[in-house]
């Protein structure tokens, strides 16, 4: 596959400081357990060593293209591995070749931001076929088919640790931070699957870039997060809400921050809005959409380098 195109961003101070500091107050009042040491992994290959993941040595973040607007965001260093999302159940063998593509052989995180079909429909297989050292959810329950086989593959994996979501937690992994936040209601009057989701801020020590994950939040779950999570860090990168057909919840967050690159999960048949494209572009941000190839993006301490394939 040919480079579609490519882009630079050179990691600001402005954006080190504010990670930095967010992460700082985060540090002073959240109890974070240390992780326990990863389990041998379960499906060895000729390429991976142990835990030895992607020679690139800084983040890499891999954001496949499918054949449906589904998220699957898999997050890599030489030391540790997190998947966000798992597309539809259609994708489980895409987001597998994804695992083996970049010698991945044990999660330390699946992170499932809600509970849609097109988000956690290849979680299943990931669990029968690699280890998974913890699964964070939310506590909100789904009632499909894609369910029901996340929680029979859970009952047959019981060395994977399911963490359910209540209160805003820290992950660290090396020189990569994320930071998870749940709802914060118990119920939502209106798009109740979408606005349950957990959106996942990532920091990079090394080189000072701040990305945001929005799950598929929409109007309710974005007010309430720049309300009562959001910690004024400016981010460089934004997964874009729900797969960009509403421009109102991104309206909310341009007030807050416009970030260099934003993400948008579509398809051909599922395609973001017109105008939630024209805010973005008079925002002077550069878009990446999935229904044009797949996108990798790197960060490192030279800056912030997003590329796509066809």
């Amino acid at each position: 596959m040919g480079n579609k195109r490519s882009s630079r961003i050179m990691a600001g101070i402005t954006a080190l400081g504010m990670s930095v500091f967010g992460l700082l107050g985060y540090k002073e009042h959240l109890s974070i357990e240390p992780e326990e040491q990863p389990l041998p992994p379960v499906v060895e290959t000729d390429s991976s060593e142990g835990n030895l993941l992607d020679r690139y040595p800084g983040l890499k973040i891999s954001c496949p293209k499918l054949s449906t607007a589904a998220d699957a965001f898999l997050f890599t260093t030489p030391e540790s591995a997190v998947l966000i999302d798992t597309g539809e159940d259609v994708h489980a063998r895409r987001i597998l070749n994804l695992l083996e593509e970049n010698h991945v052989t044990c999660l330390d995180a699946l992170i499932l931001t809600h509970f849609d079909r097109d988000h956690i429909g290849g979680a299943a297989e990931v669990l029968n076929r690699i280890q998974v050292n913890y699964l964070y959810r939310t506590e909100f329950e789904g009632d499909s088919e894609q369910y029901a086989a996340l929680l029979d593959a859970l009952r047959q994996n019981p060395q994977t640790e399911v963490v359910t979501l209540t209160e805003t937690i820290l992950l660290e992994l090396g020189e990569v931070t994320y930071i998870l936040y749940p709802p914060m209601e118990h119920s939502y009057a209106k798009d109740e699957d979408n606005n349950s989701s957990i959106i996942t801020a990532v920091f990079c020590s090394k080189g000072g870039q701040t990305l945001l994950f929005a799950g598929d939040a929409e109007k309710a779950r974005v007010k309430e997060f720049l309300s009562n999570q959001y910690d004024g860090t400016q981010y460089d990168f934004l997964k874009i809400p729900h797969h960009g057909r509403d421009p109102k919840p991104l309206q909310k967050l341009l007030k807050k921050f416009v970030p260099e690159h934003a993400l948008i999960t579509s398809s051909a048949s599922e395609r973001e809005h017109s105008a939630l494209m024209t805010k973005l572009q008079e925002a002077g941000t550069e878009v990446w959409l999935t229904r044009e190839g797949s996108i990798t993006v790197f960060c490192d301490e030279n800056g912030m380098d997003v590329t796509q394939e066809e």
